[in-house]
């Protein structure tokens, strides 16, 4: 089949990969010069399905009265638990699938293995035991471990703030996901994977047989940059309309928009993040300084990851000088970094009312969705990686892995 997918961040690398490994035509529209340019240019590192799970970790304050009030009818729906179940299998399945790519292709993305949840009070554990019992149901595994089990895996943590214990979260790892995409990338165009980079989407139609995809250059394109990415050919100047067998929506914020203007609205908020790296300060005689892996603070929602030889702080928005990241680094790690030498950036992504992605059919015909995959969290990348592998299958008219008919976006 000939699949357009419409946004390049992590979902849509992802699922161009699947596709194009089964064999489809793939053309991937991303208003963007690059992959991973927007909310996947510097995402949270950590890599854990239990993180797929709303309630392990603070929910963000977001949304109209309204559509807050939709979240507490959500949370309580007698169906919660099915979506929840099986948003986290694609999550397990996710990190597989990541795994086996990893394995099979020159992939490096600064992995380590290792996720640890912190607990300054034993109250926390209390609290969270409800999503622990879910996750264990959901044959995710969770180690409960004392504070000197968690400083023997961390041995840079700062040992005069307060900890009680902490969760081991299984399987767990970290990564560099803009990395990872754009290596992705260049796998999937060896496969035939063409990118449309600088290319905004503006309209879909459905038809009896086709989709019909119209699209036109990004404003504020410099003429001089006006083709794509990497070794592709030169963009099309002006308004087209392009007709495809099934298109794919990965691009958040866009992807509402074009289902709204076509007759679907999704019960979506949006959700900001922020993130911190910095240069890990590499010292002979303090060879532990800073994180060795993932670790994630439960209370503030702020997670710290080493990737390579840099730290990544990620946690919600804050002060403009986002003086809370700062403060959490500092108080788990201090003097890990190199404070001089900080990248900080903002990303906005899209929250569903129950927590949980949007992964499938859309209402109108040959239009599939993949959206909001990160979540309460913000942690979404081995929910995407799963997400693309069934939605892959779908596409093709084969029986998926898993079934993720309740993640559907006419869920109710």
């Amino acid at each position: 089949m000939r699949i357009a997918i419409v946004g390049a961040g992590l979902a849509g690398v992802c699922t161009a990969y699947e596709l194009a490994a089964a064999g489809h035509e793939v053309t991937v529209f991303e208003r963007r010069g690059s992959v991973a340019e927007e909310a996947s240019f510097a995402p949270s590192a950590l890599l854990a399905p239990a993180l797929a799970l709303p309630g392990l970790l603070p929910a963000p304050a977001v949304g109209t009265l309204r559509w807050r009030w939709s979240r507490r009818q959500a949370r309580r729906s007698p169906a919660q638990a099915a979506r929840e179940a099986q948003a986290l299998q694609l999550a397990r399945l996710g990190h597989q699938r990541l795994q086996a790519l990893r394995r099979a292709l020159p992939l490096d993305d600064e992995a380590a293995d290792g996720v640890l949840v912190l607990l300054r009070e034993a109250r926390q554990l209390a609290a969270l035991q409800p999503r622990l019992d879910a996750l264990a149901a959901a044959g995710l595994a969770v180690q409960v471990v004392d504070a000197e089990a968690c400083r023997q895996r961390e041995p840079g943590l700062n040992a005069e703030a307060p900890l009680h214990g902490g969760l081991v979260l299984g399987p767990g790892s970290v990564g560099n996901g803009r990395l990872f995409a754009q290596q992705l990338r260049a796998q999937a165009q060896r496969l035939g994977v063409a990118f449309r980079f600088h290319s905004l989407v503006t309209g879909l139609r459905a038809e009896a047989r086709a989709v019909q995809l119209s699209h036109e250059p990004a404003t504020g394109t410099p003429a001089a940059t006006r083709r794509e990415a990497g070794d592709t050919q030169p963009q099309a100047l002006g308004p087209q309309t392009e007709a495809f067998d099934s298109v794919v929506l990965c691009a958040a914020l866009g992807a509402v928009t074009l289902l709204q203007a076509a007759g679907q609205a999704l019960p979506v908020a949006t959700t900001s993040d922020a993130t911190l790296t910095l240069p890990l300060r590499l010292l002979e005689a303090h060879p532990e300084l800073g994180p060795q892996a993932g670790l994630l603070d439960a209370r503030e929602g702020i997670a710290i990851a080493r990737i390579g030889q840099r730290v990544r702080v990620t946690g919600p928005v804050g002060a403009a000088d986002h003086a809370h990241l700062h403060k959490a680094l500092q108080h788990w790690f201090p003097g890990c970094v190199l404070q001089g030498q900080a990248q900080a950036s903002t990303r906005q992504r899209l929250l569903m009312p129950d927590g949980l992605p949007v992964v499938g059919a859309s209402a109108l015909p040959g239009v599939w969705l993949l959206l909001g995959q990160g979540g309460e969290a913000g942690h979404g990348w081995s929910l995407a990686c799963g997400a693309a592998r069934v939605l892959a299958d779908a596409l093709a008219g084969l029986t998926p892995e898993l079934d993720s008919s309740a993640l559907s976006a006419s869920r109710s």
